[in-house]
Formats: C-alpha cells, sequence, structure tokens
C-alpha cells in the first residue's frame, strides 16, 4: 500500500538522520548532585531581576551547531536552548514558583531537526534541594 510504503521511507530517513547520532549522549556536570541552594536564593533580587543558576553539561559524540543543540528543563519545562559550538554553560532562571518545593529538577536534552528539532537524548534527571 501507498501508506506501508510512505512509512517505510520515513524510517528510512529518519534512521539515516538521525543514525549517527546513536551514541550521542549528555550530562549535567554542574550543579553536583546532592547540591542544595537555599529558597532565599529563589525569591528574587528586587529591580525586577530573576536571579540564575549557572549549569554545566558534558557533551559526547554530538557536535554543536551541525548535529544540533542543547536544551535544559527546570521542573520539566524547557527553559533555554544553546546551539554554539563549544559552549556548555548556560543560566536557568529560578523563579519563586520554581522553587517552591522541596526540590527543584534538571534536565538536559539534546535536540537536532531543522524545521522542528526532535528530542534525542536525555540526561538523567538531578534533583537539587531547596532548604
Amino acid at each position: 500500500s501507498v501508506q506501508g510504503l510512505a512509512g517505510r521511507l520515513f524510517r528510512a530517513i529518519d534512521t539515516a538522520a538521525y543514525g549517527p547520532r546513536v551514541r550521542a549522549a549528555i550530562r549535567i556536570v554542574a550543579p553536583a548532585a546532592g547540591q542544595s541552594i537555599p529558597r532565599a536564593m529563589c525569591a528574587g533580587l528586587g529591580d525586577g531581576q530573576v536571579p540564575v543558576m549557572g549549569v554545566g553539561v558534558e557533551l559526547s559524540h554530538f557536535t554543536l551547531p551541525r548535529e544540533g543543540m542543547w536544551c535544559l528543563r527546570l521542573n520539566g519545562a524547557e527553559q533555554t536552548c544553546v546551539g554554539d559550538g563549544n559552549v556548555v554553560e548556560a543560566d536557568v532562571a529560578l523563579s519563586a514558583e520554581a522553587c517552591a518545593g522541596r526540590f527543584i529538577e534538571l534536565q538536559a536534552v539534546l535536540r537536532a531537526g531543522l524545521e522542528s528539532p526532535v528530542v534525542v537524548r536525555e540526561s538523567e534527571v538531578l534533583r537539587i534541594s531547596v532548604t
């Protein structure tokens, strides 16, 4: 059938496009696992400034920007993406809402594609205690 042929063609193109990324990986290297932040850090700095937390990642078998970009999620919501070569650090805004619970969760993802970049790899979720 035409649908079956189209499905096989899509899978072939998808495999060819994302196959080289089979070994691609990303992990968060800073902040360290088990780290905590004071709740007051999320209260804001006045004058409309929002506090930020620096996050560092390590990329393996993934070349920026040729193969895509990496993004940071805070509590499951994507906050920022980086596609510039050799940039492995980014800041994430810490709103009072983000720090409302006992933990904040950080996760890094690799995205590939041009029109609507899709997630091809996810790091483990890093839980930071809010004290």
